[in-house]
């Protein structure tokens, strides 16, 4: 729960902290309701409104938002145990879902305060810490926007830097840079950040009908085997194409996979 206490007067000062933090609990609140239906209880809390209580003379009209509790902010948690390849993984491929359904955050420029780990989940074992089964979710939309993500690259560790407009698309390029992603070295034609560029590239060019999602998890599948799907309960294989082009990728569900869920 967020609170802002004797909001009444909150209202009245509009150069106020307090003021600026209302506006942010509404546009949250606001891009919630329109926005991230799909996403709630998956990768972003379940939001259950705006609700108004009169503490009388203790607090005056109290306003706070109400959301499930989803952890702890990676940024308290990047000196512990639980800053390890699988959490990172874990942390970067469901950005990338938030990026595939459309959503541009807006606030991972300067931190990761709104990424959440549930690392108190009961039902978490020990051997869970360094595979990246922790539950991770994204908080803090009041700067949302909506989003057609036109990345070449994955959030996976890379082996040189790459440029923001090589990655093409700000927010991708400085979560990679969080992430510790992108090593300061500069990439030569034998590099996995020039080859996986000109892989995208070269895709889009022979596969122009594809949709960007598709094009992302066919590179992944060929050129970061080892990161991970972003989403689990599908098959990933490739199948000829036009003489001359590269190999177009087919996603399908694999059946009778009740237990699979999308990471």
């Amino acid at each position: 729960m967020r609170f802002i206490f004797n909001a009444v007067h909150v209202l009245g000062n509009k150069q106020s902290e307090p003021y600026q933090a209302y506006k942010r609990l509404i546009a949250d609140a606001k891009f919630h309701s329109l926005h991230l239906e799909v996403l709630e209880g998956r990768i972003v809390p379940r939001h259950y409104g705006m609700w108004l209580m009169d503490t009388g003379n203790w607090a005056g009209k109290v306003l706070l938002s109400i959301t499930d509790y989803c952890g702890v902010s990676w940024n308290d948690l990047q000196s512990t145990k639980w800053n390890n390849p699988g959490t990172r993984q874990k942390i970067g491929r469901t950005l990338e879902l938030m990026h595939d359904v459309g959503i541009k955050h807006g606030e991972l420029g300067g931190d990761m305060r709104h990424v959440l780990l549930d690392v108190y989940d009961p039902e978490l074992k020990p051997a869970d810490l360094s595979t990246g089964k922790v539950v991770c979710y994204i908080t803090g939309f009041s700067a949302a926007k909506t989003h057609n993500c036109a990345r070449k690259l994955p959030v996976a560790p890379l082996d040189a830097w790459a440029f923001g407009v090589q990655v093409n698309c700000r927010e991708i390029h400085q979560i990679l840079h969080h992430l510790d992603y992108m090593p300061f070295i500069k990439p030569n034609d034998a590099s996995l950040v020039t080859r996986a560029i000109e892989w995208h590239e070269q895709y889009t060019k022979d596969h122009p009908d594809e949709r960007d999602v598709d094009i992302l998890i066919a590179q992944r599948a060929q050129l970061f085997p080892d990161c991970g799907q972003v989403y689990l309960g599908t098959r990933v294989t490739f199948v000829p194409g036009l003489p001359g082009t590269m190999d177009r990728v087919c996603v399908s569900d694999i059946p009778d996979s009740s237990d699979e869920e999308t990471d």
